[in-house]
């Protein structure tokens, strides 16, 4: 009589730690955002604020710091993805380039095309300046481009200027994460990304951000994405800890 095999259940992996609180960070930022843009444009807005008027008033001007964390965490994920230990950088920047849009762009286009019918069926019932015009051709193209605050379109969706920074930010990255590896000599030097790095968000803060007509390209967020890339570089339990230290004084600075 055969016997049969005892089987192990297998314990799925743990997450790591930061993640989790990665994920934290993202959920209540996420809540802030949505409370924020609903404070702004929401239609019930000046009827609530006339009960609440110190935290709508908050909502709608504080709460939008939220976006931050979202740069930064973007920054600390795209180091993770693109460049690990900050030694070397994507052979075809096109080819991830490509890669990050279609992997934003498809469920962008959706949620967009759902706004518009959300819009239009609102207008039906109620007038308010948070409902959207029905969109032209030209701007519905350039949301799937995520080129319409480029190219002077009126958003469609309150949040859709956050998704095509977020490309412009991943593309800024990895070009200069593959400037870096096509210049350097090899091996490549482990400063010379997170310096570079630490420059151009150091540009970013004391120059691009300082100036609103910025606000549509991404040097000008440069700055909280940049030092999610340190931050990624600093956490490596691998590096040494003197180039810790010099990576964690360069985000001081």
């Amino acid at each position: 009589m055969k016997s049969t095999p005892s089987t192990t259940p297998t314990t799925p992996p743990r997450r790591p730690p930061e993640y989790a609180t990665i994920n934290l960070l993202k959920a209540i930022s996420a809540q802030l955002i949505v409370l924020h843009h609903l404070a702004f444009y929401g239609p019930m807005a000046d009827h609530t604020r006339q009960a609440f008027p110190d935290l709508i008033d908050w909502l709608a001007q504080d709460a939008r710091i939220a976006v931050q964390v979202f740069l930064v965490i973007g920054g600390f994920l795209a180091a993770k993805s693109l460049s690990p230990q900050a030694l070397s950088g994507p052979s075809n920047p096109w080819t991830t380039i490509l890669r990050r849009y279609t992997k934003l762009a498809p469920p962008f286009f959706v949620a967009i095309l759902l706004a518009v019918a959300a819009s239009w069926l609102a207008s039906f019932w109620m007038t308010h300046d948070a409902i959207s015009a029905p969109p032209s051709g030209g701007q519905l193209i350039a949301h799937a481009f995520l080129l319409h605050d480029v190219l002077a379109y009126d958003a469609l969706s309150a949040g859709a200027w956050y998704v095509a920074i977020d490309l412009q930010l991943y593309a800024m990255f990895s070009i200069l994460l593959w400037t870096c590896s096509r210049a350097s000599v090899e091996p490549m030097p482990a400063y010379l990304i997170p310096a570079l790095t630490a420059i151009a968000a150091g540009a970013s803060l004391l120059y691009f951000n300082l100036d609103a007509d910025w606000d549509v390209w991404a040097p000008y967020f440069l700055g909280s994405y940049g030092l999610g890339a340190l931050a990624w570089w600093a956490s490596d339990p691998t590096r040494r800890p003197r180039s810790t230290a010099v990576l964690l004084l360069l985000m001081a600075v």
